[in-house]
């Protein structure tokens, strides 16, 4: 019986190392204000620091936005050009051939002819104006 009391002794002692190591690891000082104050800088550079991704993806978005507006109505005005120019295309294919004698007054199919010419070269002129100003031209926005 001995033996069991100086072995349940050794097991006393060792349990009650083991409490008081795990007691000084869980006592560790409480914050003080200046943990805090830097906890609350780095809190507000990351916030800085996502305010300002947020800013320029919403930036870039606008400029992208602007971009494709130009872009659509630079294709209408081409497509409607292309829708002229056809209607232009048609007419003239309906025109007879002339004959060799010159000396007929002008079929009025051919002057209605000349007339959506000259409107149809009027109207180029005007777009390439518009696409290509006389002025120095403005950077068009840059896409990222």
């Amino acid at each position: 019986m001995g033996d069991q009391d100086s072995l349940s002794s050794e097991d006393e002692g060792s349990a009650s190392e083991a409490s008081s190591s795990d007691t000084e690891n869980d006592t560790s000082p409480p914050p003080t204000s200046n943990d805090r104050a830097a906890l609350r800088k780095m809190m507000a550079e990351s916030q800085k620091t996502i305010i300002s991704n947020l800013s320029k993806a919403a930036k870039s978005d606008i400029a992208k936005g602007r971009a494709i507006k130009h872009q659509r109505t630079t294709f209408d005005a081409l497509l409607n050009t292309r829708i002229r120019l056809q209607k232009a295309l048609i007419a003239t294919n309906a025109l007879k051939l002339p004959s060799s004698s010159s000396t007929q007054p002008p079929d009025p199919t051919i002057q209605a002819a000349e007339q959506a010419a000259l409107n149809l070269w009027s109207t180029l002129d005007a777009l390439r104006q518009s696409l290509h100003p006389a002025s120095p031209p403005s950077k068009p926005p840059s896409l990222p």
